[in-house]
């Protein structure tokens, strides 16, 4: 899902506008996932299950695209960032571009 005006684009969860990188900066500051929650109650388990998947591929991503040749066409990077963007860890998406 993109939602442009939310977040400047940046990967959120669940369409929160709490995003991908605000999870893992508390995460990285010494905060627990257990503990997450008492200050931003909207997240859901589920959530951090799909933060971690998410930071996964992206790591992956990098990873290739030092290994792999630059696609030729726009359009052929753009689908790629498409489709990791539209990870999903529940029936419903946990992110979305905003």
């Amino acid at each position: 899902m993109i939602e442009p005006g939310k977040r400047s684009g940046q990967p959120c969860v669940r369409g929160l506008r709490i995003t991908v990188w605000d999870v893992l900066a508390w995460l990285a500051g010494g905060m627990t996932d257990q503990q997450i929650p008492d200050d931003y109650p909207e997240l859901e388990p589920d959530d951090f299950r799909a933060v971690y998947e998410f930071a996964a591929r992206m790591g992956r991503r990098v990873e290739h695209r030092h290994s792999l040749p630059v696609p030729s066409s726009r359009s052929s990077s753009l689908t790629a960032i498409d489709a990791g963007a539209k990870l999903q860890v529940t029936d419903q998406p946990r992110f979305c571009y905003g």
